[in-house]
């Protein structure tokens, strides 16, 4: 054992008589009484040690050791220390060590020198956290409310090299479709021609170049009607706080698809608002069931392209509805585009985005799945009456985005990469998803029903009712599978029992070895009794 790392333990502090002493300072002797241990020591200092493995200096250890039990209550108000000299001497340091480590406890206003009397404990509030006090004693964390109303299964998520992702993980592209080669020289034209003028940008919405081919892109391949002024670059997470911060107060309802997108649940509740889950059928969310559970509701939120985890497309006749009651409540829906580029059998569904004339729809995407979720650019189409206000909020709440990336994703998609890069994924998805179905076909056509996608980039394996999809996805986890139990998604915990199959950004030859494996572990649940 190292002389830093010795423990205070049995030691004294004595006066040259060999008594120990009693400041004459004025401090309650009660509370200096009840603070000692043997020979005088304060009880809460017995044991104290400096680790060895702290990479800290060791004033700095002491200090933090030491400010650690006041703050706990341990050293008390009116406790007397020990000497520099004599704490120097049992912890196995330097008298200058112990000296420094008390001036900053001192100038910090934890510790208060009495001339000629010794060195006392000051006068603070109420211990910050008592030693006795148990978790539920604690305030519970902001975060820990929100994470238990989102749910709490979860993939930590682990890099994998392209071509080697874990079988059936959600929201990947295939990044070795990407055209990297492309995308290198559209930045490296920025990097060269760097100029004050991009460096001095401080447009809230965005790089202007980018809104602009945004806007033309938009109106031709889904139907959208914005000026560029409209958009406002954030990624998807962002873009659902803004329409929460700007459009809702406290307490305000929304009508929430369920099962739906945690993230998106996630930001109306930061925001204090309330989500109502309103059931989701084979046309989409349940208007009418809305009206009844949540007639008051300012906003919507849903994914009509593709919802998000069930799969279903909104018919015409419920956009209709939805925009009917948005009309007429005067209320607001957030359209999560979600997977609106893939589609495989005819082009991509319209936006509603792009069907509404009251301008009550706010319209968000993303080029996390369709380029690199490192990316994270995305943008929200806002009304224009109401662009001020986001353009406030978008200030207020987040920097903007890298502006050397948003020049060359102008250029991506101005000269027509993007758009190319889409046909040729679209081509993949579809190849990859025909390997996933006739896989699940050979290996499980006979217990299950299989109804394949008609866009996206996963599939919905549904169970029987009585299996526990979320005992199979963890038993999955286990054998380095990614599957997501569809239970989980549902707000009201009604969810029917189901696996969400990622085929994106998965080999054909990991999915086939992923679907062999899954099939051992559904043919085991469905034989149990």
């Amino acid at each position: 054992m190292t002389r830093e790392s010795h423990a205070l333990n049995e030691t004294h502090n004595k006066g040259s008589g060999g008594q120990p002493t009693r400041a004459n300072s004025g401090e309650s002797e009660g509370a200096n009484s009840a603070q000692q241990g043997r020979d005088g020591l304060p009880s809460a200092l017995l044991g104290f040690a400096l680790e060895g493995a702290n990479q800290l200096p060791l004033h700095r250890r002491l200090f933090g050791g030491l400010r650690e039990r006041i703050l706990s209550g341990q050293l008390s108000l009116g406790t007397r220390l020990p000497s520099t000299r004599v704490l120097a001497r049992e912890l196995g340091v330097s008298r200058n060590t112990v000296a420094l480590a008390f001036d900053q406890l001192i100038s910090e206003g934890y510790l208060r020198s009495v001339g000629g009397a010794g060195t006392y404990v000051a006068e603070l509030d109420a211990p910050l956290h008592p030693p006795n006090a148990s978790a539920s004693q604690r305030p519970a964390l902001r975060t820990e409310a929100l994470r238990a109303q989102v749910g709490s299964f979860w993939f930590p998520y682990v890099p994998a090299a392209a071509g080697n992702t874990p079988a059936f993980r959600l929201a990947v592209p295939a990044s070795e479709a990407f055209p990297l080669a492309t995308w290198k020289r559209c930045l490296a034209k920025h990097t060269a021609r760097l100029s004050t003028d991009l460096f001095l940008s401080q447009e809230d919405g965005g790089l202007l170049a980018l809104r602009e081919v945004l806007a033309s892109y938009l109106a031709v391949y889904r139907g959208v009607r914005c000026t560029p002024e409209q958009i406002i670059i954030a990624d998807s997470h962002l873009s659902f706080h803004l329409a929460a911060r700007v459009l809702l107060d406290p307490g305000d309802e929304v009508w929430f698809e369920d099962p739906g997108y945690f993230a998106a649940r996630e930001a109306l509740l930061a925001a204090d608002a309330r989500p109502i889950p309103i059931p989701v059928d084979a046309e989409g969310i349940d208007v009418a069931a809305g009206r009844i559970r949540a007639p008051h509701a300012r906003m919507a939120y849903v994914t009509p392209s593709y919802q998000f985890p069930s799969g279903v497309t909104m018919s015409a006749a419920r956009r209709q509805a939805l925009l009917g009651w948005a009309r007429e409540a005067q209320a607001w829906i957030l359209e999560d585009d979600f997977d609106c580029e893939f589609r495989y059998a005819g082009p991509p569904i319209t936006a509603l985005q792009g069907l509404d004339t009251d301008h009550r729809v706010l319209y968000s995407g993303s080029f996390n799945k369709t380029l690199f979720p490192a990316l994270r650019l995305g943008y929200l189409v806002v009304p224009q009456e109401r662009i001020s206000d986001f353009l406030w909020m978008r200030r207020i709440v987040s920097a903007p985005a890298s502006l050397l990336e948003q020049a060359a994703l102008a250029d991506f998609i101005g000269e027509g990469h993007f758009a190319r890069h889409m046909k040729r994924c679209r081509a993949l998805y579809a190849r990859r998803r025909s390997v996933l179905e006739d896989a699940l076909t050979q290996e499980l056509g006979d217990v299950l029903s299989l109804e394949p996608p008609q866009a996206g980039t996963y599939w919905v394996l549904r169970l029987p009712g009585h299996l526990n999809d979320l005992e199979i996805a963890q038993a999955a986890q286990a054998e380095g599978l990614e599957v997501w139990p569809l239970s989980t998604w549902s707000l009201s915990g009604a969810g029917t029992p189901g696996l969400l199959l990622g085929y994106a950004g998965v080999s054909e030859a990991q999915l086939r070895r992923g679907v062999q494996q899954l099939a051992r572990l559904l043919r085991a649940a469905l034989s149990q009794p």
